[in-house]
């Protein structure tokens, strides 16, 4: 489920599912403990196992859950620990940081200036503040994301359709690098996860600056600003009462959404990048489930498969077999 108290709804929320790989910001090590990659690993194969010993409903379950892991690294927020320098308060950030240094390099007896003092609680706090902020503007977007997908299948309308072709044109499946190349996998003729969510990520990259910089405009500045605002904000997201939500829907001007010049512009521009997000995420899943059955199907893939049942069915016993 999401963050929000509310129990309803389709939501969920998989364990470690952004993988910011190798991203550093203000000192801040931001790809530490990232699992997306093997967990999908994990999943895929366990879908497989399943499909090789005819139980294709947990077969079809597990084979989601690593679908999942993949859609969430088209998820902009997911794949970029900082979208835009606007969302955080860098200033906090980088001056627990000098002072942090400028301790560190100082001599021994030399008074730490008061501006100074433990900045080890001033670097957690600085990191907690900008977590409530990017984890705000996070919580609206994906509002905003399914205010736009609930009113696309109301209205019946064809304006987050890929009517031109966009993206079969710009990721053709070839450029889909799901099967394995590296030396070092087994995997064969079958999924190779790690290049799947490093792939998915790359392209998702190309988005998150857009995003971020129009969420920023859209959504107002006071999150920016004020980390009890983003707090509220992360609070309600998922209602239907939500900015994000109403801003989603077609119409949101006769729901009371009193929005800016401004935010009229950073509105527009979020719309049309989310277009493209969404048009993304389907060309992917399609791709995704028509290769994943498709090997999973395959003689190849059968005997692939039925390894992995043996080596885990082993690792099993040996795990069982420990005091």
């Amino acid at each position: 489920k999401g963050v929000s108290q509310a129990g309803a709804g389709t939501a969920t929320r998989m364990l470690r599912h952004f993988w910011y790989e190798g991203e550093s910001h203000f000192g801040i090590d931001f790809g530490k403990d990232q699992e997306t990659d093997r967990r999908a690993q994990l999943f895929y194969r366990l879908a497989l196992i399943a499909f090789a010993v005819d139980e294709p409903y947990w077969g079809y379950r597990f084979l989601a859950n690593a679908l999942h892991y993949v859609q969430d690294m088209t998820q902009v927020f997911h794949a970029k620990a900082v979208l835009t320098s606007k969302m955080t308060d860098a200033y906090a950030l980088i001056h627990a940081e000098l002072c942090r240094a400028q301790i560190a390099l100082g001599h021994a007896g030399d008074p730490i200036p008061p501006r100074c003092a433990r900045p080890e609680d001033q670097l957690d706090a600085a990191v907690i503040k900008n977590g409530w902020i990017v984890g705000a503007y996070h919580a609206l977007y994906e509002d905003y994301v399914r205010g736009m997908v609930e009113n696309y299948s109301k209205a019946g309308s064809a304006w987050l359709s890929d009517v031109d072709g966009y993206f079969e044109k710009q990721i053709p499946a070839g450029q889909l690098t799901w099967r394995s190349k590296s030396e070092d996998t087994a995997m064969g003729e079958l999924l190779d996860m790690r290049q799947a969510i490093r792939t998915a990520r790359k392209s998702m990259l190309r988005f998150s600056q857009a995003v971020g910089d129009s969420a920023y405009e859209a959504f107002g500045f006071n999150i920016r600003y004020h980390p009890n605002i983003a707090r509220q904000a992360l609070i309600e997201a998922g209602t239907p009462h939500s900015l994000g939500y109403r801003m989603g829907r077609m119409g949101y001007y006769q729901e009371g959404v009193d929005l800016t010049y401004r935010q009229q512009k950073g509105e527009h521009a979020l719309a049309e990048v989310t277009r493209n997000v969404l048009i993304h995420l389907g060309v992917w899943t399609r791709e995704f489930l028509s290769f994943s059955l498709e090997s999973a199907s395959s003689a190849s893939g059968r005997v692939e498969s039925e390894r992995l049942r043996q080596q885990f069915r082993l690792q099993c016993e040996q795990g069982s077999r420990k005091p």
